[in-house]
């Protein structure tokens, strides 16, 4: 055959005009068709290096908000690392901003190799991207996002910043402090977020959960935020659309020991109360609400967790009701 034939675009032709030119490869110039191991490692060794010609290097850097490293660099995995973004080198100045200073910046920096065929590398960063910062916000209560600009480069080519086409993170006030991780704690984060991605279902009321706590944690508006937070515990702990005061009750079931559960579940329920009155356009203000969204958000985020690390059983809400009838008699 021809030695520049390509494969066409279909996976089923291309496996086939693959296979020929390897078998082309492994018998020519042979009338016994006798398989050679000299001549299978050849052929082999061809191939290995034709894939590593046709495939390319991509980086892609992104500022990561909320988050500070003492330490100069988390490898997580998959080509991923968390970098101080005063210790980068060879890249734009603004991906790494603010330089210097206490703060220094921390930026997501993705490295893996992309060969003719393979998705859109900056649709792969996002996939990679969004997995992470789910995990980090389960990590910690500091609201985390990523910046909305990003810069990547294939191969030996320039810089270009882009859209990192990450949702935005709603307005923090100015001095809120991010989260810091020293050393002695990175692996911890490390180990974390490897079991999240791993033990992250595709489907189901745990995953349609954690989708509706990424929504409220891009949420500008407190009150829409308080609904997001709601649909996700609605769905861990009233999948059959339980009413009255039973989500209250499951929550602090989890969350909080028995002797303090009665007080757990009255802050509660006034909480999943001002979704009412949001609806009805006689909330409270903005610095009422704020704290006690805040709340129900780390109990959700503390049953999420939980959840996703084996500590709960999966069957969350049976879970809270046994805990109930276990109060019961002490308040009877």
């Amino acid at each position: 055959g021809d030695d520049d034939e390509r494969p066409p675009a279909g996976g089923r032709a291309r496996a086939e005009v693959a296979l020929r030119l390897f078998l082309t490869r492994v018998f020519a110039d042979s009338t016994d068709f006798e398989l050679e191991t000299a001549r299978l490692d050849r052929a082999i060794g061809e191939i290995l290096q034709r894939t590593r010609e046709d495939r390319e290097l991509v980086e892609v850097v992104v500022p990561v908000l909320g988050i500070r490293l003492l330490g100069g660099e988390i490898v997580m995995g998959d080509g991923l690392s968390l970098v101080r973004g005063d210790l980068l080198e060879e890249i734009p100045s603004e991906a790494a901003w603010p330089r210097g200073g206490d703060h220094p910046h921390t930026v997501a920096v993705l490295e893996w190799e992309t060969a003719p065929g393979d998705p859109s590398p900056l649709s792969e960063a996002r996939a990679r991207l969004r997995r992470a910062l789910s995990a980090l916000r389960l990590y910690t209560e500091v609201p985390i996002a990523a910046s909305p600009a990003a810069w990547v480069r294939a191969g030996d080519g320039a810089w270009r910043g882009v859209p990192s086409g990450l949702p935005p993170r709603p307005p923090v006030p100015a001095d809120l402090e991010p989260c810091v991780v020293a050393p002695e704690h990175e692996d911890e984060l490390r180990a974390f977020c490897s079991l999240v991605a791993r033990r992250t279902p595709r489907s189901g009321p745990l995953a349609w959960a954690l989708a509706r706590f990424e929504l409220a944690c891009a949420q500008a508006d407190v009150h829409q935020a308080l609904t997001d937070h709601l649909l996700a515990l609605r769905g861990l702990l009233e999948p059959d659309g339980d009413r009255g005061d039973l989500l209250a009750g499951r929550i602090a079931a989890l969350c909080a020991e028995s002797s303090q559960r009665e007080a757990l579940r009255a802050r509660v329920a006034e909480t999943i109360a001002l979704e009412r009155a949001a609806i009805a356009g006689v909330a409270p203000d903005v610095e009422t609400i704020e704290p006690m969204v805040a709340t129900l958000a780390g109990h959700l985020r503390a049953i999420l967790r939980d959840l996703l690390c084996g500590h709960l059983d999966p069957d969350v809400r049976a879970l809270a009701d046994r805990l109930l009838e276990e109060d019961a008699p002490t308040h009877a």
